[in-house]
């Protein structure tokens, strides 16, 4: 398989975002990179700036075009179910676990989580543990209040 593959960076409220372009969909994106580490793009591609308003401005997009090319089924399963969280809504790990028909794998399903390659788009911020506690985030705990705060305010 032929893949073209393209990054484009912009800047957010914490650092720059590096989105990443494969066969013309969204297959990740890094959050919170340091000023110094990248160079922001001058024009952005229409997937990166779609991706653009959404991260900065919470504006709903559901059809940005979205590929995963790696993940177990597992992860898959976990990935596209938390695209079903409604904006503004949270589930549990344990949640998330019984729906895709896996009851004992809350555990599994934070893990996955954590291992998002699409953070924002794919809303792994709105899983949380079942006490209420918001558990981890790839990229900060800071980060995932602040994207559940926004959302509520949305």
């Amino acid at each position: 398989m032929n893949n073209t593959i393209n990054t484009e960076t912009f800047a957010w409220v914490f650092g720059h975002v590096l989105v990443t372009i494969t066969n013309e969909k969204i297959s990740n994106i890094f959050l919170s990179f340091s000023d110094s580490a990248l160079v922001v793009s001058d024009k952005l591609s229409e997937l990166s700036t779609r991706a653009f308003y959404v991260i900065n401005n919470d504006k709903i997009d559901d059809n940005i075009p979205l590929i995963f090319d790696h993940g177990t089924d597992f992860q898959l399963k976990v990935w596209n179910m938390l695209k079903t969280i409604p904006r503004g809504k949270t589930a549990t790990y344990k949640e998330i676990a019984q729906q895709i028909g896996m009851p004992l794998a809350s555990r599994a399903v934070a893990n996955a989580c954590g291992a998002n390659p699409i953070p924002i788009l794919v809303p792994c911020h709105r899983a949380i543990r079942s006490d209420g506690s918001l558990g981890g985030y790839n990229s900060g705990i800071v980060i995932k209040k602040f994207l559940l705060d926004r959302e509520k305010l949305s």
